[in-house]
């Protein structure tokens, strides 16, 4: 089977030319997942050139209506030969078929829309189609603050981690755990906490993370040795994708984007987007552990502590990045780790990974769309995302092809908010 895509402006079409039986079936479906995953969300099927259908055929075409259904996008059959539009009549899938829709090819497709390239602040991303849209959210700065204020290598004052409730308004990062007492001391680790759902890595050795979502009147809530916290609605979200020379969006990218946009020095950021690599790294034991006489930031003592990532890691999957980033001096208390490739940047960011699932198009709400994710299939990593400059050696910068990112203007306060 042969299969040819012609991009339009309002929709992408895919001409099938032979037979779609068991042994294309896969291939076609493949074909259309990509299109949908780079973007293209209304898919026709010109079936003029397709000599026959089998019940495998047919099941593909059912999984491509659902999976671009799924993102708010559609699937139809244009200029379908008579066997095609009866075979599917038969099988009672006849609203696949759209009689009315494309009924002769247009010899001289309209081009394809041009590539929309957003500026905000002078910001500009080079090889990326860009769009910011305003959420009318946040007019004023959210207040952010530091709770529980454990430094890093320290020991963790146990009775001084605090509880943190994480609903739906929370956006948060830091270490914590649902535990108590002893098991506190134990399972401390990387978390983060976006729209209600929390994903938290233990430091016991786990390779997955857990995760607590809150629904109905539980809300999620943890002890925290060290959390950075805001509250309210994001102000905008800056949707991104390549253009065809193939570029991707480094996070520090994204962090000027998110400064630009909301013209702050100071700014919160939700990622969700497709992963081009991750560089980062996650607590192989709770820091809750560290004695009064342990040197856990010593080489070779390091390596019992922390597991770092030693190539650029889940290409291809999807990332849930909660970031706090400034260009500012912080108040007393309030603790962010140094941009070493940036002067004056302060940045903390964490990272939960996903299978990846396409996102629908457009000015997408963040809590929602977390929500969804959630419910699909777990996390399957957490990590605490650094940048890696060693010549020759380094991995660079986490970087991401194609999503959304949310940003809000936020206003770090030196007291431990609620």
């Amino acid at each position: 089977m042969k299969l040819t895509t012609t991009a339009y402006p309002d929709r992408l079409e895919i001409k099938a030319e032979g037979r779609l039986d068991a042994a294309w079936a896969e291939h076609f479906l493949e074909a259309t997942r990509r299109a949908v995953r780079e973007g293209h969300h209304q898919l026709r099927l010109d079936a003029s050139g397709l000599e026959y259908l089998s019940s495998a055929g047919i099941r593909s075409l059912l999984q491509t209506h659902r999976e671009a259904a799924a993102v708010q996008g559609s699937f139809k059959i244009i200029r379908a030969a008579d066997f095609i539009v009866q075979t599917l009549r038969m099988s009672g899938f006849d609203s696949l078929l759209a009689l009315d829709e494309g009924a002769v090819a247009t010899d001289n497709p309209a081009p394809k829309a041009p590539a929309k390239h957003a500026k905000a602040g002078g910001w500009t991303a080079p090889g990326m189609d860009v769009e910011i849209h305003p959420l009318g959210g946040a007019s004023a700065p959210l207040r952010a603050a530091n709770l529980g204020r454990w430094q890093t290598w320290s020991r963790v004052n146990l009775a001084a981690c605090r509880e943190l409730e994480l609903g739906a308004e929370r956006t948060a990062l830091g270490i914590g755990t649902p535990g108590q007492g002893d098991d506190l001391a134990a399972h401390l680790g990387d978390f983060l906490s976006v729209g209600g759902c929390t994903a938290y890595l233990p430091g016991d050795g786990s390779e997955a993370p857990d995760y607590l979502v809150g629904t109905g009147q539980f809300v999620p809530k943890l002890r925290v040795a060290d959390a950075l916290h805001a509250t309210g609605p994001f102000s905008h979200v800056v949707r991104f994708q390549p253009d065809d020379s193939g570029s991707a969006l480094n996070i520090e990218q994204l962090l000027d984007a998110a400064f630009a946009t909301t013209g702050a020095r100071s700014v919160a950021a939700v990622i969700l987007a497709e992963i081009d690599g991750l560089v980062g790294m996650a607590w192989a034991k709770s820091p809750g552990l560290i004695a009064a006489d342990s040197k856990p930031a010593e080489f070779p003592a390091v390596r019992e502590w922390l597991s770092f990532s030693g190539e650029r890691v889940h290409g291809g999957d999807l990332a849930l990045v909660v970031a706090f980033a400034t260009t500012e001096a912080l108040p007393q208390g309030v603790s962010i780790p140094a941009l070493p490739s940036r002067k004056d940047w302060r940045v903390h960011a964490h990272a939960a990974v996903f299978p990846f699932r396409p996102l629908p198009n457009g000015p997408i709400e963040m809590a929602p769309t977390v929500q969804q994710l959630f419910a699909g299939a777990a996390p399957q990593a957490l990590l605490h995302l650094v940048e890696d400059d060693r010549p020759a050696l380094g991995l660079g910068h986490s970087a991401f092809i194609r999503g959304a990112c949310w940003c809000a203007p936020i206003q770090f306060t030196s007291e431990e908010l609620s």
